[in-house]
């Protein structure tokens, strides 16, 4: 009955979960889910394929993980987010903003990254989810509950982007530049179509902030499409 209950208040944090979980065992199922052939096959974001056709990887790299420890800890992190921000959101504005937010982290990899990249994983939506907190943390100033976790989601928004950053020290293929852009991509759909529960922004703001985010998407796209494919 609890986990009825629990499904019923966070159905997009339960089912973001457990559709990366399948995708991670069909990694496994595949041959290993640090296995580049494997990454390529499910759809882990390389600038070349992007360019050559395969839009749609751009979104396949929010399901996609490189080992355990990087699903784990995605994971981990998307509960306690989605725990606390999907009611107040709601959750079509929460799996709005995942979504776009991590395509928009994955679309400043593709414009920036080097041709002979490859990367995956869920933290440039995560990071768009962290944006939202930290908007929306001025209109919850007052509110113990929300003063007590700001320092735990700080420290695990941190901790990811270090965990991400020694990953790429050691050769890893977590993309750093999605963290950034799924942290600027959340702030911006925050403002554009957050709940009016969690800032009271006027409409010329969110007009605004919408059009940013869309003015620069497509900046990021054509810029990365304009590159050199060698």
């Amino acid at each position: 009955m609890q986990f009825k209950y629990y499904l019923k208040q966070y159905p997009v944090t339960f089912t973001l979960i457990l559709v990366t979980v399948l995708f991670y065992l069909v990694e496994l199922g595949l041959g290993g889910s640090t296995q580049t052939a494997v990454l390529y096959r499910m759809g882990a974001l390389t600038r070349y394929d992007v360019q050559l056709g395969d839009w749609w990887r751009l979104i396949t790299p929010i399901f996609l993980h490189i080992g355990f420890g990087h699903i784990l800890f995605n994971m981990f992190t998307l509960f306690v987010f989605g725990f606390y921000i999907e009611p107040f959101l709601g959750s079509w504005r929460f799996l709005g903003i995942y979504l776009l937010g991590g395509i928009y982290g994955n679309l400043l990899s593709f414009a920036f990254q080097s041709n002979n990249t490859i990367s995956a994983g869920a933290s440039s939506s995560i990071f768009a989810i962290f944006g939202v907190f930290v908007l929306m943390r001025r209109s919850l100033v007052n509110q113990f509950q929300y003063r007590y976790l700001s320092g735990q989601m700080f420290a695990l928004a941190a901790f990811n982007f270090i965990f991400d950053l020694l990953d790429n020290v050691n050769g890893g293929s977590i993309g750093i530049l999605a963290h950034l852009g799924g942290f600027f991509g959340g702030c911006l759909l925050s403002i554009s179509f957050g709940s009016s529960k969690a800032e009271n922004y006027r409409t010329w703001q969110r007009i605004l902030a919408a059009l940013v985010f869309l003015f620069s998407t497509l900046v990021l796209y054509f810029y990365g499409m304009g590159r050199s494919i060698v």
